[in-house]
């Protein structure tokens, strides 16, 4: 799942969206003007395969450069910086770091400075808003794995432990003093050997990331509908922020879910069903005011999914209520707990969506 981090820079401009169903960047294309940067254009790759993204911005007189990032030697973009213009709402200048190298700054040093980055993530795709410049710019990010340090101490004694993320005390102080450390990283898990004591102790290292408060234990309502598909959990979140409805011929064809976490981060939920020719319909939340505080749905057996389908989905807040997505059947069903909001969803899906059910916590406003 996808953490999507909103778009900095300037206020103007279409919104345009790369999505996130990458492996990662490879090449980064810049071309700059007189007025600030004219457009952005980025390759991915997925399953393999390089894909090139579509020109955001107008293609002008200015330069262009480019910024290749080395995907097959496990290189990756971390965070993206540059000045935008205030009065013109236009991005002057741009430049990409990787966890192996800087780009050069791409435009002019001038304007009010952004940034583009989240702890121990990197990016996957981009997002923004563009007219004949580049207006602003934002991020897909996923979870950077740990890394494993070698083992300091005995090679051959003992016997082999490694408790990978976890963290657990082996053994008692003794012989020389030595010191597991990595500038800039925390150490989340352990491994080595150990026999009668403690032979030799390795750990795994990730960039640091400051706790966060636990969030009140949230609730898992059953899923309704029918009995097909395959289970797919998004899990709970703050709040959700934005729902996704792509319809079919013969019911919901397949949902996604805008959420935000405990840091105040906007989580993109992965597609759930197939996305048919047709564009999503929306319906947003304004948040944080506003929570959803009930689902309403119908259920129906359709050819080609006798094992039944969601036919039509109805979301209720704490302020309104959405209209139908969908077509009504006989059948139906609510999804609520009262005292309850809804700040996740699950259920079962394959070319069409089957069942849908939620994941609820106490409204302590």
């Amino acid at each position: 799942m996808a953490l999507k981090v909103e778009a900095k820079g300037g206020i103007g401009g279409n919104e345009w969206d790369d999505e996130f169903e990458y492996e990662g960047v490879t090449k980064i294309h810049v071309r700059a003007g007189k007025q600030g940067i004219e457009y952005i254009k980025f390759e991915y790759v997925k399953a393999g395969q390089k894909i090139i993204g579509p020109i955001h911005g107008v293609s002008g007189l200015g330069m262009t450069e480019t910024f290749e990032i080395n995907h097959s030697d496990k290189e990756y973009l971390l965070s993206v910086e540059g000045y935008y213009d205030k009065s013109t709402g236009v991005i002057q200048s741009i430049q990409f770091k990787t966890n192996k190298e800087t780009s050069d700054l791409m435009g002019f040093n001038m304007g009010t400075k952004f940034s583009i980055s989240a702890n121990r993530r990197r990016i996957i795709g981009f997002h923004g808003f563009a007219d004949k410049n580049l207006n602003s710019l934002g991020a897909y990010f996923i979870r950077i794995p740990s890394t494993k340090s070698g083992m300091e101490g005995g090679q051959t004694t003992g016997k082999g432990y490694d408790h990978g993320g976890r963290t657990l005390a082996v053994g008692t102080v003794a012989g020389t003093n030595f010191v597991l450390q990595s500038e800039g990283n925390a150490i989340v898990g352990f491994h080595g050997r150990v026999g009668s004591c403690v032979d030799s102790i390795g750990a795994y290292y990730a960039p640091f990331s400051p706790s966060l408060p636990a969030p009140s234990p949230p609730e898992k309502l059953d899923a309704q509908g029918g009995q097909g598909g395959k289970s797919w959990d998004d899990g709970a979140y703050q709040n959700v922020k934005k729902i996704y409805i792509g319809q079919g011929e013969n019911g919901i064809a397949s949902v996604k879910f805008e959420y935000e976490n405990d840091a105040n981060e906007v989580v993109m939920g992965d597609e759930h069903g197939n996305k048919t020719l047709l564009d999503y319909e929306k319906f947003e939340l304004d948040y944080p005011s506003e929570y959803i505080t009930s689902v309403e749905g119908c259920k129906d057996k359709v050819l080609g999914a006798e094992a039944g389908v969601i036919t039509m989905l109805k979301f209720k807040t704490n302020k309104r209520t959405s209209p139908p997505f969908g077509l009504e059947s006989a059948s139906s069903f609510v999804l609520q707990k009262e005292g309850h909001k809804i700040t996740g969803f699950h259920g079962k899906s394959s070319t069409m969506l089957h069942q849908i059910g939620v994941h609820v916590v106490r409204i302590t406003e």
